[in-house]
């Protein structure tokens, strides 16, 4: 019981950072559009730059590597 309860949390947390770097790329993705459109485009580029990295972590780096194994693994066992 303690055991499955500690899986679930650390499941939790890492869905929660993953949607939360997720969005928050997006975020800078979309405002870095703004930016370019006001004629910024240094901190337009910085902001595209900032925005991949953080999806690449949300999706990839926890949501690929780390959430979805973790929830097979507690489907199917």
């Amino acid at each position: 019981m303690r055991e499955t309860t500690v899986l679930l949390a650390e499941l939790f947390a890492y869905a929660l950072a993953s949607a939360l770097l997720t969005v928050a790329g997006a975020f800078a993705e979309l405002t870095s559009l703004s930016y370019l459109a006001a004629g910024n485009v240094t901190f337009a580029v910085w902001l595209v730059a900032i925005g991949a990295v953080a999806l690449y972590g949300g999706v990839v780096l926890l949501g690929w590597r780390e959430v979805r194994p973790r929830l097979l693994a507690l489907r199917g066992g």
